[in-house]
């Protein structure tokens, strides 16, 4: 089974024009809040979930996302891909972006990310739901923004160096692909 994405959230453009009109925070402030939740955190409900679910295909659901996570973590891009239907669609609702569709223009919004250098992420997940066609992933996105990042946007910032805090509340649908499986 591979994972089909449609991403909640804002569009990356939304993402950097809000990033400019929040307050800066220095580099350290920024690595000091996103090591205040740990990287385990992303997959920590994945994880727990899998320590007691007994039903095959939600657990082969479950590691599939978890093997996703691990990836996407260490910007593995063989076994991130690995994890990718031939038919995803990540899909940034309420932005003014079109949807990436397939595995393709996955791999090249993978790649765009991690050389921009933002690839310092948490997801903090308060709710997982878990069912045999699709997993709901919920909660507080922190990313760093590196200055430069902002700065070739087109982004104002007070100094270039620095990395720049943003935070949203998103949903994520996870959708397992039955023809892979």
């Amino acid at each position: 089974h591979r994972l089909e994405h449609t991403r909640h959230a804002r569009a990356v453009e939304a993402v950097v024009r809000d990033a400019g009109r929040q307050a800066a925070r220095h580099t350290q402030q920024v690595e000091a809040e996103l090591h205040r939740v740990r990287a385990r955190g992303v997959r920590q409900l994945v994880e727990e979930r899998l320590e007691t679910e007994t039903d095959p295909v939600l657990r082969r659901n479950l590691e599939l996302l978890l093997q996703h996570q691990k990836a996407e973590a260490a910007l593995d891009m063989d076994r991130l891909m690995a994890t990718v239907s031939e038919k995803a669609r990540y899909e940034a609702f309420g932005s003014h972006t079109a949807p990436l569709l397939g595995k393709a223009a996955v791999r090249k919004f993978y790649e765009d990310f991690a050389a921009s250098g933002a690839y310092k992420l948490q997801l903090d997940t308060h709710r997982l739901v878990v069912d045999k066609h699709c997993i709901l992933t919920e909660g507080l996105m922190r990313m760093a923004y590196p200055g430069k990042t902002l700065a070739a946007r087109g982004v104002p910032v007070d100094d270039p160096d620095a990395y720049y805090l943003f935070e949203t509340h998103m949903a994520i649908v996870w959708p397992i692909d039955p023809d892979d499986g």
